[in-house]
């Protein structure tokens, strides 16, 4: 999670990205989604190879959609049922952070 600082900061750097995405015509969940298909991607091309260095690069990059996408929909005034279940449990809610290390997600019997 990014302290309040480094927050400030990206949102300074990327909301005029964010801005162009969207004057071009670019959704916030198209952005969600070739984020997630490039950490996939990067994942499964470069560590089996033992590229460790470079698919780490690749994933930290997509990463960086995650906060593209949320500050394009901030600037549009709308949310759609991605954009909660996409956000990885690290930058959700202390709920979320508790079952992250869960298989499916939440324990059994836990309450939200």
């Amino acid at each position: 999670m990014l302290n309040k600082y480094a927050r400030a900061f990206f949102t300074r750097v990327l909301t005029p990205f964010a801005a162009l995405l969207i004057r071009i015509g670019v959704s916030p969940d198209a952005v969600t989604l070739v984020g997630t298909g490039g950490v996939v991607a990067g994942a499964l091309i470069f560590y089996p190879l033992g590229e460790f260095f470079w698919g780490t690069i690749v994933i930290t990059l997509f990463v960086f959609s995650d906060l593209v996408d949320g500050n394009m929909a901030r600037q549009l005034g709308r949310s759609s049922r991605w954009g909660p279940s996409s956000t990885p449990p690290s930058t959700g809610s202390p709920t979320r952070r508790s079952s992250a290390g869960s298989p499916c997600g939440t324990r059994a019997g836990a309450t939200a």
